[in-house]
């Protein structure tokens, strides 16, 4: 019986035969709902999985970046118009944000 191949072409590793793509020559291939041959890496099902983990935890961090940054600005336009020398002052910062968004607000943000 003839060994199934995967689906999917790919350059070769060591650089070797530029521009050349070949099967992939993993083991464990498959036949998916396709009907094409897949191995566990290239079966498409997998790769989308993949990929759409990966974007859940890029826009989570990003979220989380985006957060910090709103601080900071906050912190910037509170601060605005006050001298450098009170802003040296201990918790000042905090005083002004609370002065502006109310007794309960927090340098660390909506929680």
């Amino acid at each position: 019986m003839a060994q199934l191949v995967c689906s999917e072409k790919v350059y070769h590793a060591d650089g070797t035969m530029f521009g050349y793509r070949s099967p992939c020559e993993r083991k464990g291939v498959r036949i998916r709902a396709d009907g094409k041959p897949w191995c566990t890496i290239h079966d498409p099902a997998a790769v989308k999985a993949r990929r759409d983990k990966a974007i859940a935890q890029w826009k989570a961090s990003r979220l989380s970046v985006a957060k910090s940054q709103a601080r900071a600005a906050l912190c910037v336009a509170a601060c605005e118009g006050v001298k450098d020398a009170d802003l040296a002052q201990p918790g000042i910062v905090l005083e002004i944000i609370r002065a502006v968004k109310g007794p309960w607000a927090s340098l660390a943000g909506d929680r």
